[in-house]
């Protein structure tokens, strides 16, 4: 059976309340145009209606996100979060390398690999305002060293796209412990643009693909957090 809104086939599921099993919409890949992206920013995503008992729950399954203007994939891996993050990104390097060898150098994509689904919303969110995530990355552990009261093991710093605009950039300070918004920082937008211009130095001060060597671009493989 196809799901007629973006042609694709309904999948198996079982409710983990009532035990129903019944068919649904399961996305498993997305691109900049797909109605799904929408879903993703306002919560929805994999948020799955049992029509037995009237529960809601979300699927967690691995989802890629395809940006085909930047040659851009993010892949959102839920079961390797439970391992370490290094033994983490190597299998998942070695998994792309076999699917890319066959293309040539000009022709294969950057990858971005994250754990669970805010960094994933986060990441598509970056990609879609077509900025640079290793520079927002490196601005959290500028922010987590100079702004007092910040912890980046008790803490995380998410980029808000609906805050962020021309001349600011909006982070929002996440609990890790239980997951909840505490405040809002913001900073100003040359900031980052100053540091995307510097890239394109001969000798940058700080280059950025060798601050963030591999598919997981996080504050966190700096930080500990």
């Amino acid at each position: 059976m196809q799901n007629p809104e973006e042609d694709r086939p309904l999948r198996p599921v079982t409710c983990p309340n009532c035990h129903e099993e019944f068919e649904a919409d399961i996305v498993d890949a997305l691109h900049e145009g797909d109605a799904a992206v929408g879903k993703l920013f306002h919560g929805s995503f994999n948020l799955i209606h049992c029509n037995a008992c009237g529960v809601e729950f979300r699927i967690d399954t691995p989802v890629v996100f395809r940006n085909a203007e930047r040659n851009l994939m993010i892949f959102f891996n839920p079961g390797l979060a439970k391992i370490p993050w290094r033994v983490a990104e190597k299998q998942m390097s070695e998994v792309i390398a076999a699917g890319i060898k066959d293309l040539p150098p000009e022709l294969r994509p950057e990858f971005r690999l994250v754990f669970d689904m805010p960094a994933f919303v986060e990441k598509v969110a970056i990609a879609l305002e077509d900025l640079d995530d290793r520079a927002l990355e490196l601005l959290k552990i500028k922010l987590f060293r100079s702004e007092p009261g910040l912890n980046p093991r008790t803490h995380r710093l998410l980029f808000d796209f609906t805050e962020s605009g021309s001349d600011k950039l909006a982070f929002d300070l996440f609990s890790r412990r239980g997951g909840q918004a505490e405040r809002k920082i913001a900073i100003e937008k040359i900031t980052y643009d100053e540091l995307v211009q510097a890239q394109e130095e001969d000798e940058p001060d700080l280059d950025l693909n060798e601050f963030f060597p591999g598919a997981w671009v996080a504050a966190e493989r700096h930080t500990g957090g």
